[in-house]
C-alpha cells in the first residue's frame, strides 16, 4: 500500500515559524540545540542550516528524524493515530468490522 498524501505539509511547518516570528537560521539554531543535546556533542549552526531550508521547502524529501527535531524545535509534536480494525470471524464466513 503506497501513502499518496505527504507526511508532512511545508505550509504547516511555514506556518508556525511566521507564527513565531522566526527566520529558517533562527529555526536552524534551535535545532542545532536539540540536535546537541539529544546526541551529547556540540554541534554547528552551519551544519544544518541547509538541512532546514531544505526540509521547509521540500518536507517529503526530508527523513522523518529532520521532520521531528523541526516539529520539537518549533514547540510541537508528532501524534499518530491507528485505525482501529478488528476481525471477527464466525463460522466458514469471515466478516471485517471497520
Amino acid at each position: 500500500m503506497q501513502c499518496t498524501k505527504p507526511l508532512m505539509r511545508k505550509e504547516i511547518l511555514v506556518n508556525r515559524l511566521n507564527e513565531l516570528g522566526w527566520s529558517a537560521y533562527k529555526l536552524a539554531q534551535m535545532v542545532t540545540l536539540l540536535r546537541s543535546q539529544e546526541e551529547k556533542e556540540e554541534k554547528k549552526v552551519s551544519n544544518f542550516v541547509s538541512l532546514v531550508r531544505n526540509a521547509l521547502n521540500k518536507p517529503d524529501n526530508s527523513s522523518l528524524k529532520t521532520i521531528e527535531t523541526l516539529v520539537k524545535a518549533l514547540d510541537g509534536e508528532i501524534i499518530i493515530r491507528w485505525k482501529q480494525k478488528k476481525e471477527v470471524v464466525t463460522g466458514e464466513r469471515e466478516e471485517k468490522i471497520e
